[in-house]
């Protein structure tokens, strides 16, 4: 809403709550359903100038599949400050972060103003993602844990 506000063109995905949710708001109207995991929604990701997540307030020490999904696409993040975010990626440098969401019209103009930061960020964002939070990471982390415990 304060994007919105501010007159950003904004595009909310999502289900069907978030209509009711946005009628009468600036936003009203930026609704357009949902998108579908897979190609549709990594195309959307990465051709989007900015991603705007918020992690869910009850796991305040974990991030959202989207806080790695967008970076992995090529997309800029831009999400709610955590310790787990920066414990995950470097923040200025591979995502962006805000504490109070009337922070975003001057993180995300700031940002849209700068086509070579942004490329900046959208790759090395990516490049850290499949370092360090891929399957392949992942997975690699997991057998030397086993062969640490277990020999």
């Amino acid at each position: 809403l304060v994007l919105a506000e501010a007159g950003f063109r904004i595009r909310i995905h999502g289900d069907e709550a978030w209509r009711e949710v946005l009628k009468g708001t600036a936003a009203e109207g930026c609704w357009h359903g949902w998108l579908p995991a897979g190609r549709e929604q990594f195309a959307a990701f990465r051709r989007a100038p900015v991603t705007i997540n918020v992690n869910h307030f009850a796991a305040p020490d974990m991030l959202n599949m989207r806080a790695l999904e967008v970076p992995a696409a090529g997309g800029v993040l831009v999400t709610d400050d955590r310790p787990v975010l920066r414990r995950s990626f470097e923040v200025g440098r591979e995502v962006l972060a805000f504490d109070r969401v009337e922070e975003l019209p001057d993180l995300v103009s700031g940002i849209l103003a700068d086509d070579r930061r942004r490329g900046e960020i959208a790759a090395a964002g990516r490049d850290r993602t499949i370092r360090d939070h891929s399957w392949d990471a992942w997975w690699t982390w997991v057998e030397a844990e086993l062969r640490r415990r277990f020999g």
